[in-house]
């Protein structure tokens, strides 16, 4: 790779721009043995390609989007798109993305979105500045309702780090960070805005997960950056009777899922440490444990140090989306993983990425992906029926070459 100063310099002494077309050929030609090793070593690994459908910048401005909440009906696609200015998007996608409307939402980060499961125009939305709101697309202006804890101090409420909905749609679960010295779980009944009570004793550090089971509207997990996933059944009178069991990971908890099994039993968990983990909820440990190494491995990431787990799906009983990536050149590296029969296997290339991926959706029925992440870009992706036809590696350096550009 040629410097900076090396550049210039031939620049200088070139009259008639024959030296710089040689250079930017040489450029190129220096590094297709590099791109070879990586693309054709990838593609013989994944046997699938995602290509974009549709894909937006969510702003001019540098905005990233931190939240991605998606309601999959047929092909027709609804999405709201947190970003880090403390406002939210509203998309309409069908072969296009569509914006629908957009909202000051917040004083402060948004921390989570979730739709109301049977009605695609009621979505909420959490924030670090102590609130949920609930909004309906069809009157934009104003949130429905607003939650929030103001029983301890009115003017100082408590930030929602993470939050989610019941699956029979009666209540709310909200996470907080260590406030002075206490994290709390939160509770609404989604028709009043003040806060039913709380659990204050089963952690011991910010708790940035809360996620319900689908099926059955009293079983709740929480995960936190003291290490523990708690399992509770929410139905019951007290803390200490509705905590059920105690998981302790070993690491700050990132991501928790449900995963698909005949007893709703099965967790998955990525950490900070960008491992994965996967639980049975009476266990004492975990009966599989990926660490960063065995994901960037799969992934065909060149430095494991660079891997990074963006987020798991469940697809059925026994399988499970994991989409990884590496953080290194602009985050362009992007990958499903297959985990089955108590392995994890190459799945699926996502060719043309642009950055690094903070959130994503799956729609199953229709093997359709959406990603949204630090460049503020959402990309709508679809299978490509063409995924094992090979293209031609000087003509993929030649379209890529924008990479080299110093």
């Amino acid at each position: 790779m040629k410097s900076h100063n090396d550049c210039m310099m031939n620049n200088a002494s070139s009259d008639d721009g024959s030296n710089e077309d040689d250079e930017e050929q040489s450029v190129v030609e220096e590094n297709i043995e590099e791109l070879e090793n990586e693309f054709s070593e990838t593609d013989s690994f994944f046997n699938k390609t995602y290509q974009i459908l549709s894909e937006e910048a969510v702003s001019l401005k540098n905005i990233y989007v931190l939240q991605l909440e998606t309601h999959f009906q047929n092909k027709n696609i609804k999405l709201v798109a947190g970003l880090s200015n403390f406002s939210f998007i509203v998309y309409n996608v069908d072969d296009h993305l569509h914006a629908n409307f957009s909202h000051a939402a917040h004083d402060n980060v948004i921390t989570g979105l979730k739709f109301v499961s049977d009605n695609e125009n009621l979505f909420y939305s959490g924030s670090l500045d102590g609130t949920i709101k609930l909004w309906d697309m069809r009157t934009k202006t104003k949130p429905s309702i607003i939650f929030k804890d103001d029983t301890d101090d009115k003017e100082k409420l408590k930030p929602i780090n993470c939050f989610d909905v019941s699956c029979d749609n009666k209540f709310i679960c909200a996470g907080t960070p260590l406030v002075e010295a206490d994290s709390y779980l939160l509770f609404w009944d989604i028709r009043k805005s003040s806060v039913l009570g709380g659990y204050w004793e089963s952690h011991t550090d910010d708790i940035t997960q809360i996620k319900f089971n689908s099926n059955h509207s009293n079983s709740m997990l929480s995960g936190s950056t003291d290490g523990l996933i708690n399992i509770f059944d929410v139905s019951q009178s007290s803390e200490d009777d509705a905590l059920q069991n105690s998981l302790n990971v070993g690491t700050a908890i990132r991501k928790l899922e449900w995963l698909h099994d005949k007893n709703d039993s099965t967790v998955g968990c990525i950490t900070d440490m960008e491992t994965l983990q996967l639980w049975k909820i009476d266990d004492a440990q975990p009966f599989q444990h990926f660490t960063r190494e065995n994901i960037g491995s799969i992934a065909r990431v060149k430095s494991y140090d660079n891997t990074y787990i963006a987020d798991i799906h469940p697809v059925n009983e026994n399988e499970i989306t994991i989409i990884a990536g590496s953080n290194a050149n602009k985050g362009n590296h992007l990958k499903s993983l297959v985990y089955s029969d108590s392995e994890i296997h190459p799945s699926a290339n996502f060719e043309n990425n642009k950055q690094l991926i903070r959130c994503t959706s799956y729609d199953k029925t229709n093997d359709m992906f959406v990603t949204a992440g630090e460049s503020g870009i959402i990309t709508v992706w679809i299978i490509n029926d063409q995924s094992n036809g090979k293209i031609d590696m000087k003509e993929r350096v030649q379209k890529t070459k924008y990479r080299f550009k110093i």
